[in-house]
């Protein structure tokens, strides 16, 4: 589990995100010829952006640098998906990922029930099957009413909280969390999410070469 440091404060950046989700924007490590990637939950609309916007709807902003939505990225090890074949990209076992992707929305749902925006399957077209989710930092006022606080939701002590959560939610899979406290330095989404493309240095999925050109015409 992975909290994206690019915190959206524009809509133009959940804009973008949907849109990577959705694969209505170039996508290079992405297989075009892949199915489509599977929405699991959207709490309005058609799109991660138009669910977001949803939850934004009249929630209070402090100022212009509010941040309006973070980004989750969710996966597990390649052995778990495709177990003896952690080399081929692309492949998983249906039963396994629709445990997986079932267990994860669950809880997602328990842990963000007023704030879950969306949630994204990319099952086929990368290396290893991993969910995309929205949250928008909204608060309860006292008194009614909605106020973003990302803080209040995602600071040192809650993220540490979240793997462990996470974990505990799939551990009747025989996934494990990483080691509590370890001195590993963690990697940012970004990172991350290569790692999910190159789990162990494996290659990419073969490259098509380009057609030949035409013959100049004399």
């Amino acid at each position: 589990l992975r909290v994206d440091r690019r915190k959206a404060r524009a809509m133009a950046a959940i804009a973008a995100a949907s849109g990577h989700q959705l694969r209505t924007k170039p996508t290079p490590n992405a297989d075009p010829d892949a199915p489509p990637p599977i929405v699991m939950f959207l709490a309005d609309g058609r799109t991660p952006y138009q669910a977001a916007q949803h939850l934004l709807e009249g929630a209070e902003r402090r100022n212009r640098e509010t941040v309006l939505c973070r980004e989750i990225v969710l996966s597990a090890s390649p052995s778990y998906f495709r177990p003896g074949r952690e080399h081929l990209g692309g492949v998983y076992e249906p039963d396994r990922l629709k445990a997986w992707a079932s267990a994860a929305l669950a809880w997602a749902k328990r842990t963000w029930p007023d704030q879950l925006a969306s949630m994204v399957l990319h099952a086929d077209d990368e290396m290893t099957p991993h969910a995309h989710l929205l949250v928008v930092p909204r608060v309860q006022k006292q008194g009614g009413g909605w106020r973003l606080n990302s803080k209040a939701l995602f600071d040192r002590e809650r993220l540490r909280e979240l793997q462990t959560s996470f974990a505990d939610a799939i551990a009747h899979l025989g996934i494990k969390r990483g080691e509590p406290g370890s001195k590993a330095k963690h990697s940012e989404v970004r990172q991350f999410y290569g790692a999910i493309q190159q789990v162990n240095g494996m290659p990419q999925r073969a490259v098509i070469p380009p057609a030949p050109k035409p013959p100049t015409r004399p």
